[in-house]
């Protein structure tokens, strides 16, 4: 299961909406994802990165330290690479996710490719 985001992010000088004034923003995913390795073993990854059209690249990365709650602290998140993801889309709603973990992790993982499917299109959408 993979989740994916979409966040605009402006410069806070400007008045309006991104739509109308794309020189000066850019849209990047964050994808939360979990698989298994090889024992059967259940791992979530987190990551983001920016939109190129219909293909965009995202660095993964474990994540331990910090606790929930009024406690949390972000300077005690412990953050280590785990590999990347490729996400294409080939249409508005259909496309294929290739996963890949790094060195660290390629003993215990496998690469894959997974088909994705979008909840929600973007706004040029036209194959319905």
């Amino acid at each position: 299961m993979a989740v994916l985001a979409n966040h605009t992010q402006c410069n806070v000088y400007i008045l309006g909406g991104c739509k109308n004034i794309t020189a000066f923003c850019r849209v990047f995913r964050m994808v939360s994802f979990y698989t298994y390795d090889k024992q059967g073993r259940q791992l979530w990854v987190v990551g983001s990165g920016t939109v190129n059209g219909d293909i965009f690249e995202v660095a993964f990365e474990l994540t331990d330290g910090a606790i929930y709650g009024d406690a949390f602290d972000p300077l005690m998140v412990n953050r280590y690479p785990w590999g990347t993801g490729k996400f294409t889309f080939t249409s508005c709603y259909a496309g294929t996710a290739e996963i890949i973990p790094n060195e660290d992790f390629s003993d215990e993982f496998e690469a894959q490719t997974i088909f994705v499917s979008r909840l929600t299109p973007p706004d040029n959408c036209s194959d319905g």
